[in-house]
């Protein structure tokens, strides 16, 4: 619960009936990319790594009649691999006795609305964390911070700025031309589809993919569909208006494109790339983005999502929810990334 007017000193976790209306966040909690993400098999440890590898090409022209196989002809199909580290979650919440047997306007049971709250900022900050730039980190002791990949760093085109102990090699990371770090402004059609189309070369494959994106970089694409006719730019896109005289409703709104190296459908994230000590969002939450292909994805729970209750100490009800997870990447390359502040 937000903080606000109080009723009492003594009672920081209680508001009365005159300002429960008025002192709850407007902040909503929602996990689409958690929601979307497939689940895989629990992870033997903390940290786990899998195999990725590059077919190996070979010529096709004709053999001569009769001619054995050289040692020439034998190829070794090589692997590399891939790593990610589990990352620990927890989010607490304390009811003072006091507070409990204080009345809340539209609250029967402060301690299951307590709990429920603590759990959904653990969801909260899962998420923020899969859809954060968090690099690989695995340490010993009770000081240090393991973290795992978020999906900005698994999109990282960049070899020089990726953790050297869990590398991404050339052949699977996402290419330099599927990524955009310019201002939102400059961001056109003809560049969205210039980045599809160097995902599309890459993977060579029918790409069907989805786009996490901030409210801002989804409200400058959808008006990608508006053109005004007199404008002298050269860039003449194809415009239809969607009116509807009897509900008075005009429709400005483009979730879905289709271009020729992949179809993608539109989903607006209101808190990816923010502050990792906070929670706070950045210059970056509204504007960025990420494109993909959710069967490369998963996530991996070394410890699934569960409630611990703490001893009554005599200060009031308490506990905590805990998770331990990894986010799992097979295949970077084939996806997109935005990174905008402007």
């Amino acid at each position: 619960m937000a903080q606000g007017p109080l009723t009492e000193t003594i009672q920081p976790n209680k508001v009365d009936a005159w300002t429960a209306m008025t002192v709850m966040s407007p902040t909503a909690y929602k996990y689409p990319f958690l929601s979307m993400l497939k689940r895989s098999k629990k992870p033997v440890g903390l940290e786990q790594s899998w195999p990725v590898m590059d077919i190996e090409q070979q010529g096709f022209r004709g053999r001569a009649e009769g001619l054995d196989i050289s040692n020439d002809d034998y190829q070794y199909q090589g692997r590399d691999r891939l790593k990610s580290v589990a990352q620990k979650f927890v989010a607490s919440y304390k009811l003072t006795t006091e507070a409990e047997v204080t009345e809340t306007h539209g609250v029967k049971d402060e301690l299951t609305f307590q709990k429920a709250k603590a759990l959904e900022r653990l969801k909260s900050a899962i998420n923020m964390a899969l859809l954060s730039d968090l690099d690989c980190a695995r340490e010993n002791g009770t000081t240090t911070k393991n973290t795992l990949r978020g999906a900005f760093r698994w999109m990282e085109p960049s070899a020089a700025s990726l953790n050297s102990e869990y590398p991404i090699g050339d052949a699977y990371r996402v290419g330099t031309a599927c990524s955009y770090e310019s201002t939102l402004a400059a961001l056109t059609p003809e560049g969205f589809r210039d980045m599809l189309l160097a995902a599309g070369i890459q993977r060579e494959d029918d790409l069907v993919l989805d786009m996490y994106c901030g409210l801002r970089l989804k409200t400058h694409m959808s008006g990608w569909g508006e053109h005004d006719p007199d404008a002298t730019s050269t860039y003449v896109p194809l415009k239809r208006y969607m009116t509807n005289a009897s509900d008075k409703a005009y429709l400005a709104q483009i979730d879905f494109f289709q271009f020729d190296a992949a179809r993608v459908r539109a989903h607006v994230v209101h808190r990816l790339l923010c502050d990792a000590d906070t929670g706070a969002k950045t210059d970056y939450s509204d504007r960025s983005g990420l494109v993909l292909n959710m069967d490369s994805l998963s996530v991996a729970f070394n410890l699934d999502i569960r409630h611990k209750p703490l001893p009554n100490l005599g200060g009031g009800e308490r506990g905590f929810y805990e998770a331990i997870l990894m986010l799992i990447c097979g295949m970077p390359a084939g996806n997109l990334r935005f990174k905008i502040s402007a």
